[in-house]
């Protein structure tokens, strides 16, 4: 999963202009100092630059900062010639030291465009290291624009101290062919809720089970469908057997690939995300698509779910989850499919991603590194 909306990115934007993937990253296995593989991917040439991280000492990030240059140099050599002299560097994700210094030494008179999807932004301001705090403030200065997945996002990178001369919001890819809506099969009545994540604390996992436990108070046929692993997996599952919900109206699957979610989706009736923090949701997007019923905390979930889509619920409220997932279990026989589906499409579809990035790469090669 790691890169994975990273790479729908690149492949929605090859799909309308030249691109090719620069990747530089550490691993520890590696025997020797780097390692350069390159790759077609779905047609997009693709540089994978490995490097062997130092070992433990004072200087330690100093060496690693060298060694991520020496990786990018390589991996620049083994793009395909037109790529390593590009007419504009696109930066996903914050990027570490050793690349604001690869992007000053090796693409100095590019344009660059950032891409932001991480929710540490979403956190208070002031925590993490102040002098990289400080170089990523001056990469960002230096952008010709920063896009974020969401307002919310952006918001919160701003303030963090963050400015750049543009700011734009291009959300993630949703393969549309792949998550799209079927027949679903009479279920007796039966209600399927889903669940998909990485089960970490910021999703609240504990928190839908507990709801889960006051809606089998109230109304009988719901089950829901937990599919993923994460450190709080084990915890759920103690939580979900201790309450009497375990393999009853509670069950656990591990992740799925990504055509196995979509066709559980087809099958279900009603997406949870009961997070803390989401810059994006690409689970709830993809639900959409299928045409689920989405209910959501309200997260960045909030900025592209049609009204009569789903439910928006405030953070940590069992009580409101579990009369959200009541309220919209009775709407299922005339809950209207289209809204969500329609939504996706016209924002996330890889060909919307790609226009959005193409339009705006051309209007910043026009107007000329800043």
């Amino acid at each position: 999963m790691n890169g994975l909306f990273v790479r729908r990115q690149a492949q929605a934007i090859a799909a309308l202009c030249p691109a090719a993937v620069l990747f530089v990253t550490h691993d520890p296995a590696l025997k020797k100092k780097r390692e350069v593989v390159f790759t077609l991917e779905e047609g997009l040439p693709t540089v994978r630059a490995y490097f062997r991280p130092a070992r433990p000492a004072p200087w330690r990030s100093l060496l690693d900062t060298m060694r991520f240059m020496a990786a990018a140099a390589a991996g620049r050599r083994a793009l395909p010639p037109p790529f390593r002299d590009p007419d504009l560097v696109h930066v996903q994700v914050t990027p570490p030291l050793g690349l604001i210094l690869s992007l000053k030494r090796f693409w100095r008179r590019q344009a660059v465009v950032f891409s932001e999807h991480w929710t540490e932004y979403l956190q208070p301001p002031g925590r993490g290291n102040p002098l990289r705090r400080w170089f990523i403030r001056r990469f960002c200065a230096r952008c010709a624009a920063i896009t974020t997945v969401s307002r919310m996002l952006a918001e919160g990178m701003r303030r963090h101290g963050f400015r750049s001369p543009r700011w734009e919001v291009i959300g993630n890819v949703i393969d549309t062919a792949v998550f799209s809506p079927g027949t679903r099969m009479a279920s007796g009545g039966d209600i399927s809720i889903l669940h998909v994540s990485f089960q970490k604390e910021t999703k609240n996992l504990p928190g839908i089970i507990r709801a889960m436990g006051i809606l089998s108070r109230r109304r009988s046929g719901c089950r829901l469908w937990v599919i993923g692993r994460g450190p709080t997996r084990v915890e759920s599952e103690n939580l979900a057997r201790s309450l009497g919900l375990l393999d009853r109206t509670v069950f656990f699957a591990d992740p799925l690939p990504e055509q196995e979610i979509a066709a559980l989706m087809r099958r279900s009736d009603i997406l949870v995300v009961f997070s803390h923090v989401e810059t994006f949701s690409c689970v709830a997007a993809e639900a959409l698509a299928c045409g689920l019923a989405v209910i959501s905390t309200p997260t960045a979930v909030a900025e592209y779910l049609p009204e009569g889509a789903g439910m928006l619920v405030p953070f940590h409220d069992e009580e409101a989850l579990a009369a959200a997932m009541e309220t919209m279990a009775g709407r299922m026989p005339e809950f209207d499919r289209a809204p969500g589906l329609r939504r996706i499409r016209e924002r996330f579809s890889p060909q919307a991603i790609g226009i959005q990035f193409c339009e705006l790469f051309r209007e910043v090669l026009a107007k000329g590194k800043p």
